[in-house]
């Protein structure tokens, strides 16, 4: 599953919903636990699980982010 297709908040927010996915940070691993547009509406400010940030356009989510499909999102560890 890719986000290349992504181009607005509704978009993240419907694939999210729809494909029941972890989203995660590919640098960090940490999991997108909210998505918000920005006030200016142009990109996307994403919260991490550890409270931090990101603010990144449509365009660059597939380059940041990673989408972890159902069965592989606890990975089977506590």
């Amino acid at each position: 599953m890719l986000l290349k297709g992504i181009k607005s908040f509704e978009d993240l927010d419907d694939f999210i919903f729809e494909n029941k996915v972890d989203i995660r940070c590919r640098e960090s691993g940490l999991s997108v636990t909210l998505v918000e547009p920005t006030e200016e509406g142009e990109a996307l400010a994403l919260i991490l699980s550890d409270g931090s940030q990101l603010e990144l356009s449509p365009e660059e989510l597939d380059h940041y982010l990673e989408v972890v499909p159902p069965e592989n999102i606890n990975n089977g560890s506590l």
